[in-house]
């Protein structure tokens, strides 16, 4: 019998602050895997991203491709400008469904919630 943990959090929050480049990939990877593994939602908050290589785009790749391993349903935040641009055009976010893109974390709330059935 599976007991209510009420500090455990059902919903987490990865944001992309600032530049990201191949010197940051890999240790990006390493944190933020373990994190979405202790999910079911986690958003993926790109409105605060300044610069993403393409080396960083693919560990956001490798991010998300964890997540579906480990039944953790994505939503994508605040996703535009070049960024955005270079992630599209690498396709890096296609297995991310389009009704999953938001623009603001009220959006992203009521997406979270409707996926945890709340």
């Amino acid at each position: 019998e599976d007991a209510f943990d009420p500090f455990s959090a059902r919903c987490g929050l990865v944001s992309f602050r600032g530049s990201f480049t191949v010197a940051s990939s890999n240790r990006m990877f390493s944190t933020i895997s373990v994190d979405i593994r202790d999910h079911e939602v986690v958003i993926l908050d790109f409105s605060q991203t300044d610069y993403m290589d393409d080396s960083a785009a693919f560990v956001v790749e490798r991010l998300v491709d964890v997540a579906i391993e480990e039944d953790t349903e994505c939503i994508v935040m605040g996703l535009g400008g070049a960024v955005g641009a270079g992630l599209q055009k690498l396709n890096i976010l296609s297995s991310v469904p389009k009704d999953r893109y938001v623009q603001d974390m009220d959006e992203a709330k009521v997406i979270a919630k409707r996926i945890l059935g709340i």
